[in-house]
């Protein structure tokens, strides 16, 4: 089928175009298992990803190492949202270790320095705490405030979990 535009529905299409081509990628915070750039499909995203570890001076940028672990959780999430957007910038954020264990601290770390250093959109994470971490809903609070939508897992079980149980995740 083919269309023909009016004059003015062109001129509309092309002020739209315009938009998109000056619109500036959307910019998302991961936190999981961090991210292997080398995993099926995510190799011609290496420009719109930027990885993060936790050393004991906190967070830092962590673009020549690998950062995922064995699990691959981390570049399974990266790459299906590359793949439905390819429109964004990723920062992940590596909060567990190899034997995907966290903690709450860690965790925490990572929202703070995505609060003082990335002026993201959406902050995505895949996992939730059992309990209670009065930290963690400030954090939460704070970031939510700011306009940032907050993405976060629900315990498979059915249990309590945040920080997707608080009311601005």
């Amino acid at each position: 089928i083919y269309a023909k535009y009016s004059e003015s529905e062109n001129r509309k299409l092309k002020y739209i175009k315009g938009i998109n081509k000056k619109m500036s990628k959307i910019k998302i915070a991961i936190l999981d298992t961090g991210i292997d750039m080398s995993h099926p499909g995510l190799e011609k995203y290496k420009g719109s990803v930027k990885k993060f570890i936790r050393t004991e001076a906190g967070f830092t940028s962590a673009e020549d190492e690998n950062t995922d672990n064995q699990f691959g959780h981390g570049s399974g999430v990266s790459a299906i949202i590359l793949r439905m957007k390819n429109d964004v910038e990723l920062f992940v954020f590596k909060v567990f270790d190899d034997t995907l264990v966290s903690n709450i601290d860690t965790i925490n770390d990572a929202l703070e320095y995505i609060e003082r250093n990335i002026d993201c959109k959406i902050i995505q994470m895949s996992f939730g705490v059992r309990n209670f971490n009065a930290q963690l809903k400030e954090n939460c609070e704070r970031l939510a405030a700011k306009g940032i939508i907050i993405i976060s897992a629900f315990d498979n079980g059915g249990s309590v979990s945040y920080p997707a149980a608080l009311d601005c995740v």
